[in-house]
């Protein structure tokens, strides 16, 4: 079955126009050699973080236009962007993934610039690489950290898995993963397929970040059932749609070299519930929502 340059209602329930795409970024062009080892190892927690607030502060701001609230990305928005994630590729100690959990760095910056640059393609895919960044689970056979650490980071992500939970967030992924696959011919580039690579790495660590234990006796009810809502709101944006519609042909290169996350994204759905019993939720949910 021939994916590629196919329509797409099937993922967003509609047709789009012909975006004009800026220049995407190559992952390759995304090293970390800028960044000096010893430099960075040698500068102490109070530096580094001083260093990295002043990148996140670039980034750009909530500014006022005409009575909304809208996310204006900074001058050195792209350049403090990739100081950003070479600060992450690096952060051996977690210092720079607390910090930036701390500050709500994906959830007040990350997100909102997601969704105001969305025709800035060029842009979008730097976001991308920081979101998969960040939600990236940490090594469960790393020893060098102390468990009090390793649970500051699980909060970390379970706060940016519950940031997810936006439809209208989804929804842009959406976009970015339908615009690439409209593209025929010489016009669909590895850079489109990176896209769709980076989008489906990302929902896949949402998909694989725990559920917080003992929520309720802690009192954080936003972090409660995590994991059915989330995979509501995947029914919802259509990312499940989209997850069928990229598999239904194994032989088309970005679903081959993706073969084994498919399994990963649909093991991690299906583990935990049946599918009947799963479909019967989406819907039930669905008709309570319209209902109010």
């Amino acid at each position: 079955m021939e994916t590629q340059g196919a329509n797409v209602d099937f993922v967003l329930g509609k047709t789009l126009p012909e975006p004009k795409d800026a220049p995407l970024f190559d992952l390759e062009q995304f090293n970390i050699e800028d960044l000096n080892d010893e430099d960075y190892h040698n500068l102490p927690d109070n530096d580094l973080t001083e260093e990295l607030l002043y990148c996140v502060q670039e980034v750009g701001a909530l500014k006022e236009v005409e009575g909304k609230s809208v996310y204006v990305k900074g001058a050195d928005c792209e350049a403090s962007l990739k100081d950003i994630h070479r600060f992450i590729r690096r952060d051996s100690r977690c210092t720079v993934r607390l910090a930036l959990g701390k500050w709500e760095f994906l959830q007040k910056e990350l997100l909102p610039l997601l969704l105001s640059q969305t025709k800035d393609k060029r842009l979008s895919f730097l976001i991308l690489i920081l979101l998969v960044d960040l939600t990236e689970l940490p090594d469960p056979n790393d020893r060098e950290r102390d468990c009090r650490t390793k649970d500051q980071v699980l909060s970390c992500l379970q706060s940016y898995k519950h940031a997810f939970l936006s439809s209208a967030v989804l929804s842009v992924l959406m976009v970015h993963v339908a615009e690439c696959l409209q593209k025929e011919g010489e016009a669909r580039t590895e850079r489109h397929n990176q896209m769709i690579e980076l989008i489906l790495i990302l929902l896949k660590h949402l998909l694989k970040i725990s559920e917080p234990l003992q929520t309720i006796r802690a009192g954080n009810e936003l972090h409660r059932d995590l994991q059915k809502r989330l995979i509501i709101a995947f029914k919802e944006a259509n990312v499940l749609d989209s997850f069928v519609y990229l598999t239904q042909d194994m032989t088309s290169p970005i679903s081959k070299k993706l073969g084994l996350d498919f399994l990963d994204i649909f093991y991690t759905i299906f583990k935990q519930c049946r599918a009947k019993v799963l479909v019967e939720t989406c819907l039930l949910y669905t008709s309570d929502a319209a209902d109010e």
